[in-house]
């Protein structure tokens, strides 16, 4: 990682903190999500940011961030192969980049945002229609939470600022049919950014 990263986020005294989020699905194919463009969903649930660069005529500090998953646990159905799913996360690298990706701030890997040391995987089997065994996969994942980085990336006013996420193998993630099939949910994920402004 070229940016160093501790944990533990101290907010200057006359600045005051601000969260916000974007939310991308993780589905086959799309190789590099790219979070915070131009313009914000505007659905609540999935971003609460309205534009990219953020309003305002004042510099802001990125202070830290923190990746996270809508799925804590991925369990295996058709088309759905938990162990591949979490090999591809945990190679995956993470970039911050500024003034149209000109500009690298970041580049590290998403297994440092994620606990994969904790990363549960439980296994059973049972008797299919055929008598043959089926396995059942279950992965539960943890997030490390809020990253502070050591040296905070200052954002001018006007100045745009990209998060893209780059998967060297997005053919193993299921499609959202998928996901719907298997009927928990679909797996997406949420990127946090934590400003002094």
């Amino acid at each position: 990682m070229n940016a160093p990263i501790v944990k533990k986020l101290n907010v200057p005294r006359d600045k005051r903190l601000r969260i916000i989020y974007d939310t991308k699905p993780v589905v086959q194919n799309d190789s590099r999500p790219n979070f915070f463009p131009a313009n914000a969903s505007r659905v609540d649930t999935d971003n609460n940011y309205v534009t990219n660069p953020l309003p305002g005529n004042k510099d802001v500090a990125i202070l830290g961030m923190s990746i996270d998953t809508t799925l804590q646990v991925i369990r295996t159905a058709d088309n759905i192969d938990p162990v591949k799913i979490i090999n591809a996360l945990k190679h995956a690298s993470v970039k911050i980049q500024l003034d149209q990706d000109n500009k690298q701030m970041l580049l590290g890997r998403l297994g440092d945002f994620f606990n994969f040391k904790t990363t549960s995987y439980h296994a059973t089997a049972s008797e299919g229609a055929s008598n043959a065994q089926v396995l059942h996969e279950a992965i539960e994942m943890r997030s490390n939470g809020v990253i502070r980085f050591a040296d905070p990336f200052q954002v001018g006013a006007g100045q745009v600022f990209n998060v893209t996420i780059q998967f060297a193998d997005a053919s193993v993630f299921p499609t959202a049919a998928h996901w719907d099939t298997a009927g928990y949910g679909r797996l997406n994920l949420v990127t946090q950014l934590f400003i002094a402004e």
